[in-house]
C-alpha cells in the first residue's frame, strides 16, 4: 500500500477588539500519515499544537476553523469532511469538535477568566478511515483558516 501525507498549511490573523488585544498566531503545519491498512481502514489521530493564543481577562472568546476545500493532490482529491477537528486542552470547552467544512465552524467558546499569553491550543486532527481515502499515494494538501472573536 503506498504512504500517503496529509498536510495542512494554515493561515492565522491578529485581531485588536474594543481596545484590547486578542492573538492568535499559527505555530506549525500538522502531518498525518497514512501507512498501513489499518490507517485505510480504522483512520488516523494526530495531536497538534497548531495556534497560540493571547486573551485578556474576563473576556468572552470564540476559535472558529474552515478549510478552502478538499485535501487535493494534483488531480486527486480526499473530501473534507473526512477530516474531523477537535480541540482538547481548553478548560471549560464543551465542544466535541466537527468535521471540517468550507464555511466557519467553532472550535472553542470560552470566556477566559485571567489573562493568557501564549496558550499553544493542542488539536486533534482525526482523518476517518474507509473508502473515501482510497486514493493514491501523495501529499494531499488543504488550507485551513482559523478566526478568534470576541463577541
Amino acid at each position: 500500500m503506498n504512504k500517503r501525507v496529509l498536510l495542512f498549511t494554515l493561515c492565522g490573523l491578529l485581531l485588536t477588539l474594543m481596545g484590547w488585544a486578542q492573538t492568535l498566531t499559527v505555530l506549525g503545519n500538522p502531518v498525518i500519515n497514512v501507512a498501513t491498512a489499518a490507517d485505510y481502514q480504522n483512520g488516523v489521530t494526530v495531536l497538534h499544537n497548531t495556534v497560540q493564543v493571547s486573551v485578556a481577562a474576563n473576556v468572552q472568546y470564540s476559535l472558529q476553523a474552515k478549510a478552502s476545500g478538499n485535501m487535493t493532490s494534483g488531480v486527486r482529491s480526499i473530501p473534507i469532511g473526512q477530516m474531523h477537528l477537535r480541540a482538547t486542552n481548553i478548560p471549560g470547552n464543551t465542544n466535541a469538535g466537527f468535521n471540517l467544512s468550507t464555511v466557519y465552524q467553532t472550535l472553542v467558546s470560552s470566556r477566559q477568566t485571567t489573562a493568557v499569553t501564549n496558550y499553544a491550543i493542542t488539536l486533534e486532527y482525526k482523518l476517518a478511515g474507509g473508502n473515501a481515502i482510497l486514493q493514491p499515494g501523495g501529499a494531499y494538501t488543504t488550507t485551513i483558516t482559523f478566526l478568534l472573536t470576541s463577541p
